[in-house]
């Protein structure tokens, strides 16, 4: 900054750092929504049109979208707005034709097919196919444990299976069942197509806690209260001890066909429909008409977001929509173009910000003149004679260690054996406490490019060099090369599977480029890339 003549006072400096750093932050916080969703119709890149939406899921390790489609196949849409597009064609998937998705941990995903088939996707296995189930599954869900999928058959019976297991058996309902969800002490409820009675598994049988419907419904989920809820073609149920209590079209909904229900964060309920989405406050017994948004579009399923900022997303006939809880339920239409309007708002803000940052280093500019004038005249009635150059001299390295800090000296990094001899001994669970903390943390999120150690030690609320010097202490090797380890390991393992480019693996597992993939991969293991994909 010495062309601003602000060298002479620091104050000035670190002012205009903060606030360039500030304006940054605030304007890549604008329209957070806006920055992470793309619409799906047609594909901007390609031209490609990806047709109804079936299917919506966001991955909790990265914030990924994944979206199912009807004909086409799974678009993956990262945070940073990177796609992947995954079809039969491709050899990732069975079918084209999506019917749900389900993340049940942060890196295991699963995909139900419209005709019963199921597919499991791991961020270091890749894709592969469920094939010891012999009836046709029609509902997937993730159970209240990690890794726990629940799934429920054409014939009637629920199935769970945790971390790839044999599905185990809970019960035969002994009919098709419409819908299943979990109570608020996740216990499985499910309800019968025939008998129209909503059962709850409990000591190895069904047991009905309800009325039967007058119809089949289509959707059913319970109320951190407890209260069941469930939709049909005909409108909105809920169960109490006097029976069952119909809203419909007539006593205020958009509309009588329920496609999904959720829950929102201030005791809302929001309703997702073939006219749009309702929200209603159910906080009372008077189910009273709310806000509704996307009037007129036709939705079919919906996904709550995985992240701290709550975000509800929907999935129609046109691509995506969403919906903010946390900001005053700010909306995001999926293909419509922004009018004129907004854009002269954003044309005048755009001005706004250039014309702060021209004020702000002209005043700056002449804040550095004024105090180096000032400076220059002090200095000239002082006489003070300058100070004499003292000569740069090379320490030794017993020079260079006496003032150097133990903790931020020059280590040897640790061998390849060292840092996964260390991972065998987390895995096993048998490291100290602080350690499987740090563990859990790097095998969570190693997959996203933006997570780093310092993420870390700001979760902890420690230094990096305390961090490192713990670590160290505990297990023999810093966070970094563990970090880097998962990373190369996934890589690897995907490269050996076979199906996916250099590009695709870089972003499944935490790299920030296909290049700096290729790099790191050959100093790591002495091979390339090619290298390895040609030899599997």
């Amino acid at each position: 900054m010495k062309h601003l003549e602000l060298d002479t006072n620091r104050r000035y400096k670190w002012l205009l750092a903060a606030f360039l750093i500030l304006l940054s932050l605030s304007i890549g916080a604008q329209n957070l929504i806006e920055g992470e969703l793309f619409s799906l119709d047609p594909e901007p890149v390609t031209g490609h049109s990806f047709g109804a939406v079936t299917a919506i899921a966001q991955s909790p390790a990265d914030g990924s979208l994944w979206i199912g489609t009807g004909s086409e196949g799974i678009l993956r849409i990262g945070r940073n707005g990177n796609r992947i597009r995954y079809t039969s064609e491709t050899n990732h998937l069975l079918s084209n034709a999506v019917s749900q998705l389900c993340f049940v941990s942060p890196s295991v995903l699963y995909i139900l097919y419209m005709d019963g088939c199921l597919t499991r996707y791991s961020s270091t296995e890749g894709f592969s196919s469920i094939n010891n189930i012999s009836d046709r599954i029609s509902h997937i869900l993730a159970g209240g444990n990690d890794g726990q999928l629940l799934f429920a058959t054409e014939g009637g019976s629920v199935f769970t299976s945790v971390d790839r297991s044999n599905p185990a058996l809970l019960f035969n309902l002994g009919e098709p069942i419409s819908a299943i969800a979990l109570s608020n002490n996740d216990n499985l409820i499910a309800i019968g197509a025939r008998s129209k009675t909503v059962f709850k598994f409990s000591d190895g049988n069904p047991k009905a806690v309800t009325a039967p419907l007058v119809e089949v419904a289509s959707c059913l989920a319970v109320s951190p209260e407890g209260k069941i809820w469930a939709g049909t073609g005909q409108g909105l149920y809920q169960w109490s001890d006097d029976g069952w209590t119909l809203q419909s079209a007539e006593s205020g909904l958009i509309s009588n066909r329920i496609k999904t229900i959720l829950f929102g964060r201030q005791g809302e309920l929001l309703i997702v429909t073939s006219s749009g989405v309702q929200v209603l406050n159910v906080s009372n017994s008077n189910v009273s008409k709310q806000e509704v948004y996307f009037p007129g579009e036709s939705f079919s399923c919906a996904a709550e977001s995985s992240k701290d900022d709550v975000v509800f997303y929907f999935g129609g006939e046109h691509g995506i929509a969403a919906i903010s809880s946390n900001t005053q339920a700010q909306i995001l239409p999926w293909n419509n173009t922004p009018g004129e309007k907004d854009n002269t708002v954003d044309k005048y803000s755009i001005l706004f910000w250039i014309l702060s940052i021209l004020a702000i280093g002209i005043s700056a500019f002449f804040a550095g003149r004024y105090f180096s004038k000032n400076k220059r005249r002090s200095k000239e009635d002082t006489q003070t004679p300058p100070a004499p150059r003292i000569p740069a001299i090379k320490p030794n390295k017993e020079e260079l260690k006496s003032v150097v800090p133990e903790d931020v000296q020059t280590t040897v990094p640790p061998s390849h054996d060292d840092v996964f001899s260390a991972i065998d001994t987390l895995n096993k669970g048998k490291a100290p406490e602080f350690s499987l903390k740090v563990w859990k943390m790097i095998r969570d999120s190693y997959t996203d490019q933006e997570f780093s150690v310092a993420d870390i030690a700001d979760r902890l609320l420690l230094s990096r060099v305390h961090l490192n010097r713990k670590l160290q202490q505990e297990i023999g090797v810093s966070p970094s090369s563990i970090l880097k380890a998962c990373r190369m390991t996934a890589a690897r393992e995907l490269m050996v599977q076979g199906g996916l480019s250099i590009q695709q693996i870089a972003q499944m597992t935490g790299f920030s480029s296909a290049a700096f993939l290729s790099t790191s991969f050959k100093d790591y293991y002495g091979q390339t890339p090619s290298d390895v994909m040609k030899k599997s």
